[in-house]
């Protein structure tokens, strides 16, 4: 944890089984709402139930 209620986008991957690529890509396109906390990128602990769908629509484009 980076900070209080946040995740770094390590930790997302880990948890959700994503590559670390397709994170990345899904928060430089700000298609997940993130901000810089300390040198890292940090994802809300309540956006993470939208990661699952957005990743899907994601995938799918590819």
């Amino acid at each position: 944890m980076v900070h209080k209620n946040y995740l770094t986008a390590l930790e997302v991957a880990k948890l959700l089984d994503l590559d670390i690529c397709t994170v990345y890509t899904l928060l430089l396109r700000r298609r997940i709402p993130a901000r810089r906390i300390s040198g890292r990128w940090a994802v809300p602990l309540a956006s993470l139930f939208d990661w699952r769908r957005k990743v899907g629509n994601f995938e799918r484009r590819l």
